[in-house]
């Protein structure tokens, strides 16, 4: 019998996916991570819960697993497979989501 891909993770939709994506620039910090879904969480509360993705007082994002964001070193934000604009980090996420973080050169 063949297995269905991707193989379904029991419980996985009580779960945001969080993937951090060095790319070529920083292929060592390239990870998952599943984040426990509560009610009203939003992208910024999931991108927080990893651990590794440091904010400002205003909101913005200032470093991701100790690589700091300058003007040589840019973040694109996903979700669900869609570029999501910094200033909608508030937005709230559904149990299943997939929100992606991906560090490039510029």
């Amino acid at each position: 019998m063949p297995i269905p891909l991707p193989i379904p993770i029991p419980g996985q939709d009580r779960y945001v996916t969080v993937v951090i994506n060095g790319g070529r620039a920083f292929p060592q910090i390239t990870q998952p991570y599943y984040i426990r879904y509560r009610p009203g969480m939003t992208v910024y509360q999931a991108l927080l819960e990893t651990g590794v993705v440091q904010f400002s007082f205003g909101g913005q994002i200032v470093s991701v697993s100790g690589v700091f964001i300058s003007n040589a070193i840019r973040y694109t934000i996903r979700l669900n497979g869609r570029p999501l604009p910094p200033n909608q980090l508030y937005l709230p996420l559904q149990p299943g989501d997939a929100v992606g973080l991906e560090l490039y050169y510029v």
